[in-house]
C-alpha cells in the first residue's frame, strides 16, 4: 500500500514533463502491482514496451514486453503470452540489457509464466540459459529474484538437493 503513495507522487512529478523513461518504468511497476488485474497489467506492460521502444531503451521495452506476456499468460493467453516472455528473456540471455535488475525480472516473469500453465520443460531450458548466463558473469543474486519459482522447476526435474537451498 506505501508503493501506491510512491507512485503517485511519482506519477504527480513526471506529469508536466515530456515522455520519458521515468514514465515507463512507473509503468512497469504499476503493472507488477497490479498484477492480480492482467488488463491494467497489459495494457501498463504494453505502455512501457511501446515507450521503450520510441525512446530506444531496450531494457524498457523488455521488461513491458516481458509483464505484457506475464498477464497474458495469467489470462490463460498463453498463445500470445508464452512469446512475448521467450522475446524478452532471449534479449536478457544474449546479452541485449544492461540492467541486472532487468534482467533479474525479465527471467523471473518467464519462469512464473511457465510455473503457472506448468510448462517445466521450457521453464528447465531457460534455467539452464539464465544459469550459464550467471555463472560467465559471476551473477549470483539473479536467480534470488526469483528463488521460488527456480526451485519449482528444479524439483519437477528431481533436483530435490539443488532445490532445497535455492
Amino acid at each position: 500500500l506505501i508503493a501506491k503513495g510512491w507512485l503517485q507522487r511519482a506519477r504527480r512529478l513526471l506529469q508536466d514533463l515530456e515522455p520519458g523513461p521515468e514514465h515507463g518504468w512507473i509503468r512497469v511497476w504499476e503493472g507488477l502491482w497490479s498484477l492480480p488485474d492482467t488488463g491494467a497489467s497489459r495494457r501498463l506492460g504494453n505502455e512501457a514496451a511501446t515507450l521503450g521502444r520510441s525512446l530506444g531503451i531496450i531494457d524498457l521495452e523488455m521488461a513491458g514486453v516481458a509483464l505484457e506476456g506475464l498477464a497474458l499468460v495469467s489470462e490463460g493467453n498463453i498463445g500470445e503470452g508464452m512469446p512475448r516472455l521467450d522475446e524478452a528473456t532471449t534479449a536478457a540471455i544474449a546479452g541485449e540489457l544492461t540492467d541486472l535488475a532487468v534482467m533479474g525480472i525479465v527471467c523471473c516473469f518467464l519462469i512464473y509464466g511457465c510455473e503457472l500453465v506448468r510448462d517445466y520443460d521450457r521453464a528447465a531450458q531457460w534455467c539452464d540459459r539464465v544459469k550459464e548466463l550467471c555463472q560467465r558473469w559471476n551473477i549470483r543474486h539473479l536467480f534470488g529474484l526469483c528463488r521460488t519459482h527456480y526451485s519449482s522447476v528444479l524439483m519437477w526435474r528431481g533436483a530435490w538437493a539443488e532445490a532445497e537451498p535455492a
